[in-house]
């Protein structure tokens, strides 16, 4: 499963990289957004809220299933680990969430919130943590 994810955020990175794709992809995200308004009668960002008490990422134990499923609890080696690498292009899978954010600091926002060293698939090159290397 984490492997998975890896080769498949990699991909996602490397083709939201390539300019001839990304007009495909902006094309495909308008006509979404606009289907979903439609359906939804409103803007998709109304259409989306609810209310603290109705959700479900707001529960404390949310975040423990979060990072369970980030680990499936494997252990975690010890000792001094090497400095986290963001692949490189690896910024563009934030974008279009945090599009006031230069490209810098989405890699120092991945930096920041990715989990510690010493995990199995973390590694000490930039492609280690992407499932390609």
């Amino acid at each position: 499963m984490i492997g998975s994810r890896m080769v498949a955020e990699r991909n996602v990175a490397h083709y939201l990289n390539d300019p001839h794709y990304r007009v495909l992809f902006n094309e495909a995200r308008d006509q979404l957004r606009a289907a979903l308004a439609k359906a939804c009668g409103t803007s998709l960002a109304e259409c989306a809220k609810s209310s603290v008490k109705d959700d479900p990422w707001r529960d404390p134990a949310m975040r423990d299933f979060s990072r369970f499923t980030m680990t499936y609890d494997l252990p975690q080696q010890k000792g001094p680990q090497p400095r986290l690498q963001v692949p490189e292009g690896a910024e563009v899978l934030l974008e279009d969430a945090l599009p006031h954010l230069s490209a810098a600091q989405r890699r120092a926002l991945m930096v920041n919130t990715a989990l510690p060293a010493g995990y199995p698939l973390s590694g000490t090159t930039p492609n280690s943590n992407s499932g390609s290397g």
